[in-house]
């Protein structure tokens, strides 16, 4: 992990922006559910799932070039 503030940012930046994204999908499942719509909300939880599995490029293994 790099002390580089700027690194820092850019990271802090990808993460709440990451969040963001899998808040508001999971507010649409939510509202999903809410009007009864299970298929649309296990689409959108599907997603979520999808979205939560991506790991950040700094999590991955490192490549075998």
């Amino acid at each position: 992990m790099s002390n580089d503030p700027h690194i820092r940012a850019l990271r802090e930046a990808l993460v709440a922006e990451h969040e963001s994204t899998i808040a508001e999908v999971q507010g649409w499942a939510d509202e999903a559910g809410a009007a009864g719509d299970t298929d649309r909300q296990r689409r959108h939880l599907a997603h979520v799932a999808r979205l939560k599995a991506i790991p950040y490029p700094w999590e991955g293994k490192a490549s075998a070039a």
